[in-house]
């Protein structure tokens, strides 16, 4: 009998932003159930293809085609939360906080942390 407890029920996917400079830094998890991991991969590489977008980055929103691959993710993303098929976790810090405004802080460190 196959022990349940060790079946990979989903696949995480996880992202930092500006860990390293500017003030504010995040970190944001993807995670998607195992079994429509390949159907999301399928649908995400043709909405880039049709988008004529090769890989999409937030920061490049400076022409209309980037802006419309933008939209269509969106509303890929909105749908899979949605239909409870994918979860989207964000993490952001302001490193100005005065929580944060430590003498010697150790950025990589903090990130780990998050």
């Amino acid at each position: 009998m196959k022990d349940k407890a060790l079946s990979v029920t989903h696949i995480a996917f996880a992202d930092e932003k500006g860990y390293n400079a500017g003030r504010y830094r995040g970190i944001s998890l993807v995670s998607i159930e195992s079994r429509h991991v390949d159907s999301c991969r399928k649908d995400l590489n043709m909405l880039l293809c049709e988008s004529d977008v090769r890989e999409f980055k937030w920061e490049k929103l400076g022409s209309a085609r980037e802006r419309f691959a933008a939209i269509k993710l969106l509303d890929f993303a909105i749908e899979k939360i949605n239909n409870q098929i994918m979860r989207i976790d964000t993490l952001i810090w302001d490193t100005e906080d005065s929580r944060h405004k430590v003498i010697g802080r150790d950025d990589i460190a903090n990130l780990q942390r998050m």
